[in-house]
């Protein structure tokens, strides 16, 4: 037998490869099928199958809404400012005076302006600041609405209709008599 040439061991490597390929193909499809049979039959989901409470794509925009925590601010004397948004006055006043913003770091080793006890204080302001739940629901729903009947009934033209909205369209009212 006569040796091979180097085009013809590449002629055959390359049958062999797409000979390969094709094999593979029809093996991927045998055992997807088989997969596909039995997540049928044991009525499987996602979950049983990779675990976790979230998939990855979850986790991943989970992740990417994360942010770190911004820095925090204070003068020693009740000022404080959590790094985020626009500065306050006294801030702005100090850094116009020349102060660095460095020196009102709070946690900062070479701060004396900030005392230990000022995130504490930033805690108990921000609770006493924040309006209730209740309120801001109120507030909104005020200032969306979009229908009255100048009694105080109010609806924002979203949902089922108020009894007292169909009352007065039953009284012959248009809806646009009505808004707010």
């Amino acid at each position: 037998m006569t040796n091979p040439t180097y085009q013809t061991l590449r002629k055959q490597i390359a049958a062999l490869e797409a000979q390969a390929a094709k094999l593979k193909s029809q093996e991927v499809a045998d055992v997807v099928g088989r997969i596909k049979e039995a997540i049928a039959a044991y009525g499987l989901t996602a979950q049983d199958l990779f675990g976790g409470k979230a998939g990855p794509a979850k986790r991943a925009k989970a992740a990417k809404g994360a942010r770190a925590p911004g820095k925090q601010y204070s003068d020693g004397q009740g000022g404080f400012w959590g790094g985020r948004g626009k500065r306050p006055q006294w801030l702005a006043a100090a850094l116009a005076a020349g102060r660095q913003l460095e020196e009102f770091l709070v946690g900062a080793a070479t701060s004396a302006a900030a005392p230990a006890s000022a995130p504490a204080r930033k805690a108990k302001a921000v609770k006493a600041k924040a309006p209730k739940k209740a309120a801001r629901k109120a507030e909104a729903q005020a200032s969306a609405a979009k229908y009255s009947d100048g009694a105080g009934r109010t609806w924002t033209g979203r949902g089922r209709q108020p009894q007292w909205f169909k009352d007065a369209l039953a009284a012959g009212k248009k809806p646009e008599e009505l808004q707010a």
